[in-house]
């Protein structure tokens, strides 16, 4: 589970893991949550090819479905609860550097949809911080082709990390 090759290391990459939900477990996928997610975030990078131009930060918020509710209205119109959400503070495709935005999880959302996906709860935590970091970076999935690239880097990602291609189902 290491990347391909280094993020930039001339540069620090801060990655601030804010838990506001309790329940959610210590470890994923047999790491430290903070180790899973700084190596998953690096193995995006190295996926796009991204390297940093300056210093940068990022903050992923392991929530609930009610912060998760309220979030998805306010910025999205959208009244109800969802797996993850992203708020990129940079221009789509811009050099990495700076305050890169924020990726909130919902855990509940997250828990059912594994249950009805017949997945693990730790794989589709993996998989929606990749996806939700690569629209930090700027790849969206509004378009068919769109989709078709994000969800290659997707499934690049994950089998680094031993995940089967979740769109094969």
């Amino acid at each position: 589970m290491v990347p391909d090759q280094p993020v930039n290391s001339e540069f620090s990459f801060e990655i601030d893991i804010i838990k506001n939900e309790a329940n959610w477990p210590q470890t994923l996928m047999g790491k430290p949550i903070q180790t899973l997610i700084e190596t998953l975030i690096h193995a995006v990078l190295a996926e796009c090819k991204t390297l940093l131009k300056g210093d940068a930060e990022l903050c992923v918020v392991l929530s609930d479905d009610e912060e998760q509710r309220r979030l998805n209205d306010k910025w999205r119109s959208k009244d109800k609860a969802t797996n993850v959400l992203s708020f990129p503070l940079l221009p789509p495709f811009s050099p990495p550097l700076g305050m890169l935005g924020d990726i909130i999880l919902a855990r509940q959302t997250i828990a059912i949809e594994a249950k009805q996906q017949d997945k693990g709860f730790d794989e589709h935590v993996v998989h929606l911080v990749a996806h939700g970091f690569l629209h930090i970076l700027g790849y969206d999935h509004e378009t068919k082709s769109d989709a078709d690239i994000m969800e290659a880097h997707e499934i690049r990602i994950l089998a680094r990390f031993g995940i089967l291609n979740p769109y094969s189902v």
